[in-house]
């Protein structure tokens, strides 16, 4: 749950702009590299999206990135208690 919760708090953080949300959720060493080869530190990617000058695709982009982790999770938290031990 704490992954859901942090993903969650990211979203809301990344909708609403708070600099003090979206700093909680991300490491003091993050680099975020682009496609087109700009690479942007934490400081960076807060302003960014704080300001409200991110384009709508990133909100799409990491809003289908967080829910596909969420799915893989739950999908592997449904598979992980069916496997058996192998015992000798």
């Amino acid at each position: 749950m704490a992954v859901q919760t942090a993903v969650n708090k990211l979203i809301a953080g990344m909708i609403s702009g708070d600099r003090s949300a979206l700093e909680s959720v991300s490491s003091s060493q993050l680099s975020y590299g682009h496609s087109g080869g700009l690479v942007e530190g934490r400081a960076e990617f807060v302003e960014k999206i704080a300001s409200g000058k991110i384009e709508v695709a990133y909100y799409i982009m990491f809003a289908v990135c967080a829910l596909s982790y969420l799915l893989a999770w739950f999908i592997m938290h449904l598979l992980v208690p069916k496997v058996n031990v192998i015992e000798d």
